[in-house]
């Protein structure tokens, strides 16, 4: 073999170990990466602990779960760190649900209590429940509307002896009945201390 016929050997050799050595070092990467990815993905099964805060990115709690001996209470803050969302859970078995206003009031609210009573209420912009459902324990079921004051307004009534509209004054006294009684029709009437004065 002349010299020429060597040197050309040798550069395909070289050639070739370029090659092998590049499509090496391309794979150790690609696994490496791989290697990366899958730690970033990895999921973590289950956290055992009685309280955890989430953070968003200038570090402020937006999510709080806080356990006690008698409560469990998830909170969800604003960008401002005031409470928008609560969600409470007792040790007797009442729950709430609690959407927040930005001055911290009520704006709408739903409970289960532990004698099987539940309710939704909705306030208006002064705080005050204006607008409520409620389902008693004992089967009672009612839908108020009244104004700020929280007391005058109108309730729909049903329970096992009548059902119908009851009117209240401004301090929160019936003063008017209309619905039925059994299959009859009813009507009533009541004074200033919600005493009964008329029964056609």
């Amino acid at each position: 073999m002349s010299i020429e016929q060597e040197v050309e050997s040798l550069k395909r050799q070289l050639k070739r170990t370029r090659q092998f050595m590049a499509t090496a070092l391309i794979a150790g990467v690609a696994v490496m990466c791989m290697g990366q990815a899958k730690e970033k993905e990895a999921i973590i099964e289950s956290i055992t602990t009685k309280s955890l805060f989430i953070v968003d990115d200038q570090g402020k709690p937006r999510i709080s779960l806080v356990v006690s001996d008698k409560d469990a209470i998830v909170t969800i803050e604003d960008a401002e760190g005031k409470d928008a969302l609560i969600l409470h859970a007792g040790r007797n078995g009442e729950t709430r649900v609690t959407l927040v206003d930005s001055k911290g009031g009520m704006k709408i609210a739903m409970a289960s209590d532990a004698d099987g009573t539940n309710s939704i209420r909705i306030a208006d912009s002064e705080r005050t429940p204006c607008i409520g459902l409620v389902v008693g324990s004992d089967n009672v079921a009612a839908i108020g509307v009244g104004k700020s004051n929280g007391k005058e307004g109108l309730m729909l009534q049903a329970r096992k002896e009548f059902h119908g509209l009851i009117a209240t004054d401004e301090r929160g006294f019936r003063r008017l009945f209309a619905g039925m009684a059994g299959r009859e029709p009813a009507f009533a009437i009541f004074d200033e201390k919600g005493n009964l004065i008329e029964k056609p």
